[in-house]
């Protein structure tokens, strides 16, 4: 283990300025649309343009990698990243912001198959998912340390783009010096959308909702609490005590569903995400609270943080113990599809509420979100019994595709599309299979 971990350092290293360097940026350009007074419907059409890049990185970024190799193709899109970073301050309008915005959601796809590519082939079947664990617990850290950085004095308005641009440029310079084999190619297995959704629709359904509401907290969160007159500092804290939730509770929640009906957890975290989005809407509307709301936001974000942040990994835990082991990137890179999807979705209907509501509104969507998926679950669960516990795969610690984070799953995608950069063999790829899967 900690051979392997040495190994995968300069991985580690390079994500985390990474994401720390973006973290910081999603942060400081949602904040920065609200002090430029862009409309609330532009915000999340910028926000959802992050997504529509990423999705399609997702499927052409491989051709750069195959074309150049790993490092090379990791050091130019992080090179091109930081560089359109330093664009953004000076044209400050919606339509120069949509494109770079599209161009980052590309190269982040693209840093994503690099970095989990790399990781599949260094790491050991029996310690894969410990390997994985410790790059997202590095991504998540980088991410808070990311909104701490807001908190640094900039009067010029240019001085923290500058620091975001710095550190991605820097996050290149680790991976650059290391040396990597190119991992095993691999011809993947298809499985048809709608066949996971037959099989799992508890975790297609989890794996969009969790888009829908990830895609509108990244893009519209920084841009509600400028718009209720919460301050950077307030800011940096509320986005920091979020997904310091999601950190500390991936673990325990996981470990949970490892042991009772995962959707029964699942049910629960969405239960949560209703009522904190219920609890801040409310805030906003009744005068007693409304006079407090900085400390209701900070004491609801890392149980609303919890939540959001664990949807999409128990989904897909369920959805691994329902799917053929031969199946297991397809599913994987179904259950992507839908999560980018929501995440395209997401901001903008979000958008569209705050428009009709004020700045209530976008805590309304999570509420409304975590309601009718939770009813969907609820109904499901009441379908069918629990999968047996011997039959589970373990749970991981999963983040999406959040800005900036690489998240676990881009390679899988990628592998769907055509490219030559699957994981080596694993286990259960060996093992016999049912025809019939169970469904959800």
């Amino acid at each position: 283990m900690r051979t392997t971990v040495l190994a995968i350092s300069a991985l580690l290293l390079g994500s985390a300025i990474l994401n720390l360097g973006g973290g910081l940026l999603g942060t400081l350009l949602a904040l920065r649309m609200a002090v430029a007074e862009f409309p609330v419907l532009v915000a999340g059409g910028i926000t959802s343009g992050y997504y529509v890049g990423y999705w399609l990185g997702v499927f052409f970024a491989h051709r750069l990698i195959e074309g150049v190799g790993h490092i090379r193709a990791y050091a130019a899109l992080a090179s091109i990243f930081a560089a359109t970073t330093l664009i953004l301050p000076f044209f400050v309008a919606p339509a120069p912001w949509a494109s770079v915005r599209f161009i980052h959601g590309f190269c982040i796809a693209g840093l994503a198959v690099c970095s989990e590519s790399w990781l599949n082939e260094r790491a050991a079947n029996e310690i894969r998912g410990r390997i994985f664990s410790i790059y997202m617990i590095v991504i998540y850290l980088a991410q808070v340390g990311g909104q701490l950085l807001l908190l640094v004095p900039d009067s010029s308005g240019f001085g923290l783009f500058a620091i975001s641009a710095a550190l991605l440029s820097l996050a290149l310079v680790p991976v650059a010096g290391a040396r990597v084999t190119a991992p095993t190619p691999r011809p993947p297995s298809r499985l048809g959308f709608g066949e996971l959704w037959k099989i799992s629709p508890v975790g297609v359904t989890g794996a969009l909702s969790s888009g829908l509401i990830l895609g509108a907290f990244y893009g519209l969160v920084p841009y509600f609490a400028e718009e209720v007159g919460l301050g950077t500092e307030g800011i940096s804290h509320l986005m920091a005590a979020a997904i310091v939730g999601g950190l500390l509770f991936q673990w325990p929640l996981g470990r949970l569903s490892d042991r009772i009906d995962r959707r029964i957890v699942l049910l629960g975290v969405l239960a949560v995400t209703a009522a904190a989005g219920t609890v801040v809407a409310a805030a906003l509307l009744i005068p007693a609270l409304s006079a407090h709301l900085e400390i209701v936001l900070l004491v609801s974000a890392p149980f609303l943080g919890a939540a959001i942040f664990t949807i999409y990994p128990l989904g897909a835990a369920h959805t691994n113990d329902l799917v053929d082991p031969v199946h297991l990137v397809s599913a994987s890179a179904g259950l992507i599809l839908a999560y980018g999807t929501g995440a395209i979705i997401g901001p903008a209907a979000a958008a569209g509420i705050m428009l009709a509501m004020g700045p209530s509104g976008l805590f309304v969507f999570f509420a409304l979100s975590g309601l009718v998926v939770g009813a969907f679950t609820l109904w499901r669960i009441g379908r069918r019994a629990p999968t047996p516990v011997d039959d589970r795969e373990p749970f991981h610690v999963i983040a999406r595709a959040a800005p900036p984070t690489t998240g676990v799953g881009a390679l899988a995608l990628a592998a769907e599309a055509g490219a030559e950069i699957i994981a080596p063999d694993k286990p259960e790829d060996e093992a016999g299979v049912a025809t019939d899967a169970p469904t959800d």
